[in-house]
């Protein structure tokens, strides 16, 4: 990004504003929540099979960023069953899932 140049602007306010947006703009929307990269594979014995996933997470995550999946299954997340220790997710395949899985909060500077 080309840089403003700030100190030219003599209004304050026109200034400011200038300062905020350029702040903004360089500050990715994806680092405004906590998001942790997870990789993993899921198999069952018969299909669908629903799968709980320890998470880590000193949270309880809201959002997954799925980013690839490899296999023959797709998978389905169970939102409102996400707690403070697991994921809930229902496969109809084997699968290997690539996802960033977080909370993405507006305005927050994680």
């Amino acid at each position: 990004m080309r840089e403003l140049e700030l100190d030219r602007i003599e209004d304050p306010i026109v200034r400011e504003n200038f300062r905020r947006l350029k702040d903004l703009l360089a500050e990715p929307a994806l680092l405004r929540g906590k998001f942790t990269f997870f990789e993993f594979t899921l198999a069952a014995l018969t299909y669908p099979a629903t799968h709980r996933i320890r998470h880590g997470l000193s949270f309880t995550p809201q959002d997954v960023i799925q980013t690839s999946t490899l296999g023959t299954g797709t998978i389905t997340w169970n939102y409102a069953k996400f707690d403070s220790s697991y994921l809930y997710c229902e496969i109809t395949g084997p699968m290997s899932v690539r996802a960033f899985i977080g909370s993405y909060q507006e305005g927050s500077r994680a």
